[in-house]
């Protein structure tokens, strides 16, 4: 018994000494060290992970923002650049589809408005300016006048000075150029138009423009053309050059000619508004990224729509006055603004070319070496009267130039004064030659006439001396002394009416035997008949028959008699609305 319990004791002892052993293992004597070290690599781990996945969202969030910038600022550049190649490169190709627009169906301006519009070359961020005008249109009878100008005309800019006016547009856009006029003028300019003339009249097809003479052009490129008298189709470069020929830019045109640039413009808006309001609205789309303006689209269209259309005896056209002054080697214009006020009043009637009633004094020197041409232009120029029967021009002084080797006139203004500068230009036109210039107190008289060899005082119509008189036939002297002498006076306003008219006449009776002889063609008094007039003067045998077949030829006009024949015919024909319409 007593082992059972020694052995039981031992087994007691033994399974203690066990126990222990599995309570207490090896790892738990490692002081403890390498577990914290564990735990502080478990921390440190999770904290570099989160900040690592912190950095690296991070970064793809940047990544992503850089990316989307990058493709914007690509995309936009790819939109800017196709438009920069299509335009210069591409506009020979089919043209763009018009984007639809929607045109009132009542084209007319039923409001007043004063709009300056201009023309540049290709450019309208850094515009190249080839003509300006300024439009005020009357709604109460549909009366447009219009003031040409040449674009080197100094005025004040608004916060630059004394400058060309052109440069307002490079300066301060349209608005800038609007706000110069409106000063300087004194007119109000409520709207403006900006149209780039080439790309313009090219997306159009060209323009169809009608010319009253020849002229020659020199285009971009150095080629030179010759536009005929009548009808000349043009393309955006000769369009553009034509205007610049009389934009003031080039001295041997005289600023009076500015005038000119009306027949470019009104081809131009003829051509925009096609035949109806669809053409107008497809034109109208075509050519919007080549025009700047502050009119909404229905007032644009019906603005170039009654611009079109409007008649030419009330389409008053002006060249500003001006004088030139020549400034480091360039030619600038001082405008001259006392009669613009009366320009764009709303009675026109008193305002004319010859409203200026002043006669300016004259020195006619020969410069050719021809005998009596100085003589013959005085006697010419004498010649000339304002409305009111004063003379223009007083010859103070005829005789011999410094040399006869002038090859051309030379018209030179003594005077500073806009009225004298304007019947230099009026005298330049009279006498068919000569190249206009300001020499300020190069004499007493106000105007110097140097005659080059250009001068042919016999190419001057009825007014020129008569030659020298020679052997002529009893019969063929019987035959010439018969002829019905007649005037025709375009009292309507279209543009060489006076001269078809004489070619129709002529035709008609003069072949084969003559029985009339066309004296003069000229404008009459105003464009405002309405039925053509056939004035009997003279009591001549074949008079009154004549004017009745002259009835019956225009299928227009009433017959009427006067004594007051200022112009020494027996039949004057002032041609009216009737016969155009």
């Amino acid at each position: 018994m007593a082992s059972n319990d020694d052995d039981n004791k031992y087994s007691e002892h033994d399974r203690k000494d066990e126990d222990l052993e599995d309570f207490f293992n090896d790892d738990d004597f490692e002081f403890g060290r390498d577990s914290d070290q564990e735990d502080q690599k478990d921390v440190s781990g999770y904290r570099s992970r989160r900040v690592k996945d912190k950095s690296k969202r991070k970064r793809m969030i940047i990544s992503i923002v850089t990316i989307l910038i990058i493709l914007v600022v690509l995309a936009g550049a790819a939109v800017l650049a196709w438009r920069f190649i299509s335009n210069r490169f591409l506009s020979t190709d089919e043209p763009e589809q018009a984007v639809s627009i929607t045109i009132p169906e009542d084209l007319a301006l039923a409001q007043d408005i004063n709009i300056v519009m201009a023309g540049a070359r290709e450019d309208l961020l850094e515009p190249r300016m080839n003509s300006i005008v300024l439009s005020s249109f009357n709604s109460a009878d549909n009366r447009l006048t219009s003031l040409y100008m040449p674009v080197k005309v100094l005025l004040d800019i608004p916060g630059f000075g004394l400058e060309s006016v052109d440069r307002a547009v490079n300066y301060g856009g349209m608005d800038l150029l609007s706000l110069t006029l409106k000063n300087g003028l004194g007119v109000d300019v409520d709207h403006y138009l900006l149209m780039d003339v080439v790309n313009t009249v090219d997306r159009l097809g060209g323009i169809s423009v009608d010319l009253d003479s020849g002229v020659g052009l020199t285009l971009e490129d150095g080629t030179e053309i010759e536009l005929e008298p009548g009808s000349n189709v043009m393309d955006g470069q000769v369009a553009a050059s034509f205007l610049e020929r009389y934009s003031g830019q080039q001295t041997e045109v005289t600023t009076d000619d500015v005038k000119k640039q009306k027949a470019v413009y009104s081809a131009l808006f003829a051509a925009i508004v096609g035949q109806g309001p669809e053409e107008l609205a497809e034109n109208l789309a075509t050519i919007s990224g080549y025009m700047d303006t502050n009119l909404n689209l229905e007032d644009l269209s019906k603005t170039i729509s009654t611009f079109a259309r409007i008649d030419d005896a009330q389409d008053l056209v002006y060249g500003l006055d001006v004088s030139s002054v020549e400034l480091e080697g360039q030619t600038y214009y001082v405008p001259d603004i006392a009669r613009i006020s009366d320009i764009f009043s709303d009675r026109p009637e008193v305002v004319s070319e010859d409203q200026v009633f002043e006669t300016v004094s004259l020195e006619i020197l020969n410069g050719a070496g021809t005998p009596g041409i100085a003589g013959q232009a005085a006697d010419l120029v004498g010649t000339l009267t304002h409305a009111d029967g004063q003379k223009k021009f007083h010859v103070d002084e005829v005789g011999n130039a410094d040399s006869f080797d002038y090859d051309s006139t030379e018209i030179i203004v003594s005077s500073t004064e806009g009225f004298v500068m304007q019947a230099a230009e009026e005298l330049m036109a009279f006498l068919d030659a000569g190249i206009l210039s300001t020499h300020e107190g190069l004499s007493q008289s106000q105007i110097v006439v140097i005659l080059g060899a250009d001068f042919n005082p016999d190419a001057l119509g009825p007014a020129a001396p008569e030659p020298p008189e020679e052997a002529v036939e009893p019969e063929e002297a019987e035959q010439t002394a018969d002829l019905i002498e007649i005037n025709i006076l375009n009292g309507e306003g279209t543009t060489g009416l006076a001269t078809t008219v004489e070619d129709i006449l002529v035709e008609r009776f003069n072949d084969p035997t003559p029985v009339m002889e066309v004296v003069e063609t000229k404008n009459a008094d105003n464009f405002d008949y309405d039925q053509t007039i056939i004035m009997v003067f003279t009591t001549r045998e074949g008079v009154t028959d004549l004017a009745q077949d002259i009835q019956q030829q225009l299928g227009v006009g009433v017959i009427e008699s006067s004594d007051d024949n200022v112009d020494n015919v027996d039949i004057s024909i002032i041609i009216g609305g009737d016969y155009t319409n």
